[in-house]
């Protein structure tokens, strides 16, 4: 079994983290003080020691509390600093603190989180468009708060607590080293932990139905609100869950990558129109694995051609690894191109086995170019989705029910020959 190095990075990290008073805690060079003075003054650096630590578990809890939800976590953590603070400090607050700044981002995430509460009832296919936008909106408030909002919120934690000192002495830049440290380490932890959590809106991007994106938005929502209602009661509570949530997320971080890469080719295809412009010659097709590919992980990004009797499946691990190559035989097998409503794929069954499996899915950029895709791949037939076929049967009862006796059939019904009389 091969060992992930990011589950060592991790606890090396909050190891340090933990160590950090304790390093603190070493004398300090210094002229020699009065035996009263330095009864004081180790007095105030055990609380500045305790002080410090409670500091670093709410900066933790913070960092994992932002990256579940980036503009939902700056509007709160804007606010939340700019109520607290007296009337003449609030000039000196960082950017993200004006009311401004995080009432339109309360603003906006009402807006677009809406579809999935008082618009529940509405198609997903009608509110595609600002599940797409939803998405692009975490992706661009994930990139602000990584690498301006932690970094700011981080250091003006650790301003008061960086001593000022002349000397060149090694030992005097450990507490300038220390906030360097937790601003990397904290942008490890978001990264990790919104790339997890970002999955989740991947995944909706993908999803046909309403009801399933109003029930990931929910119970993302409880979760989160739980979670900070615990950090705020209790500094060591929220360490404990912070740790917790981040050990999980690096435990799913290359399914959550997996699906990030999904979504983001899926808004791009989406802004860029590419789904409605035919392939270019010579142009490959590109899509995700599904779990029946040999030694694929499922969602793996990667191409996809016809050599022989066998589908192809090249990737790159990581997407910047060397590449790899991963076969399926087509001998007595069938295979077809299925219709998606948003993404065609290739399924395969036995013969006399009447059940398709799916083991590729194309991007968004080939979804109206099945007829191509049948082709390049020489399968052979071409076979709607589930879901448009559900739709479809939708739509002939429907019209059944309001057609106005255009039918044959209601011809029949409506004319005398259809009930003979019986007196």
């Amino acid at each position: 079994m091969k060992r992930n190095p990011k589950f060592f990075l991790i606890p090396l990290f909050l190891i340090g983290i933990l160590n950090l008073p304790a390093q603190d805690a070493a004398p300090k060079p210094g002229p020699i003080s009065p035996p009263a003075e330095t009864e004081t003054e180790e007095s105030e650096y055990n609380d500045s020691e305790f002080g410090t630590a409670v500091v670093l578990s709410e900066s933790i809890s913070t960092t994992t509390g932002v990256a579940i939800s980036p503009l939902l976590g700056m509007g709160v953590l804007g606010a939340w600093q700019y109520f607290r603070a007296d009337e003449t400090m609030r000039e000196t607050l960082p950017w993200y603190t004006a009311p401004w700044i995080w009432g339109i981002c309360f603003g906006i995430f009402l807006l677009l989180k809406s579809k999935d509460t008082v618009g529940a009832w509405i198609p997903e296919l009608v509110k595609k468009p600002i599940t797409v936008l939803d998405d692009l909106q975490e992706k661009a408030s994930a990139l602000i708060v990584g690498l301006a909002v932690i970094p700011t919120a981080v250091l003006a934690e650790f301003k008061e607590m960086v001593p000022e000192t002349t000397s060149d002495a090694p030992v005097a830049m450990a507490p300038f080293i220390m906030p360097v440290l937790i601003v990397v380490g904290s942008i490890v932890i978001f990264m990790i932990v919104w790339v997890a959590f970002h999955a989740l809106s991947s995944i909706k991007i993908l999803s046909p139905s309403s009801m399933i994106n109003s029930a990931i938005s929910i119970v993302k929502g409880a979760f989160l609100a739980a979670f900070a209602l615990l950090a705020a009661l209790n500094p060591w509570v929220g360490l404990a869950l912070s740790i917790g949530v981040i050990v999980i997320c690096a435990f799913f971080f290359g399914w959550a990558f997996r699906w990030n890469v999904i979504g983001s080719l899926f808004v791009k295809d989406f802004f860029t129109g590419a789904f409605n412009e035919p392939l270019e010659d010579g142009e490959t097709l590109k899509g995700f694995s599904t779990n029946h590919f040999p030694d694929v992980k499922p969602r793996t990004y990667g191409e996809i051609e016809r050599v022989g009797d066998e589908l192809v499946f090249s990737w790159k691990p990581w997407l910047i690894m060397p590449k790899l190559k991963s076969r399926i035989s087509l001998i007595d097998v069938e295979s077809s191109v299925r219709k998606g409503v948003f993404l065609p794929s290739v399924t395969i069954n036995s013969r006399g086995v009447d059940r398709h499996r799916s083991v590729f899915d194309f991007r968004l950029r080939y979804r109206s170019q099945v007829d191509e895709i049948q082709n390049r791949l020489q399968l052979d037939t071409i076979t709607p989705s589930l879901v448009l076929s559900g739709i479809h049967a939708s739509w002939l009862w429907i019209k059944d029910q309001f057609q106005q006796g255009g039918s044959a059939l209601s011809k029949a019904i409506k004319s005398d020959s259809a009930f003979p009389s019986t007196g």
